[in-house]
């Protein structure tokens, strides 16, 4: 039996433009299935750039913004925490 080995890694944009979605497009899909989430052009964009992490939240209305299966996106990024006062 051979060991397990990690997939390959593809980037958020190119995922996007393989599919040949707009940062609005993929916004709209968002919006449409998971209101609770503001997912404007920046706020994609930045998660694209690598410049703001992702939550566990935000990767499932991706995974459905792009029509793949839930559990296909993972991330290492973990929300700060904050100090008790």
């Amino acid at each position: 039996m051979r060991e397990a080995k990690t997939p390959p890694y593809v980037p958020l944009r190119a995922l996007r433009l393989a599919a040949g979605l707009t940062l609005e497009e993929v916004s709209a899909r968002i919006s449409a299935e998971f209101p609770e989430i503001t997912a404007s052009r920046g706020t994609l964009s930045a998660i694209e750039s690598g410049s703001r992490g992702v939550s566990d939240l935000m990767l499932r209305a991706l995974e459905r913004a792009f029509r793949i299966p839930e559990g296909s996106m993972t991330t290492s990024y973990a929300p700060r925490t904050r100090d008790a006062a």
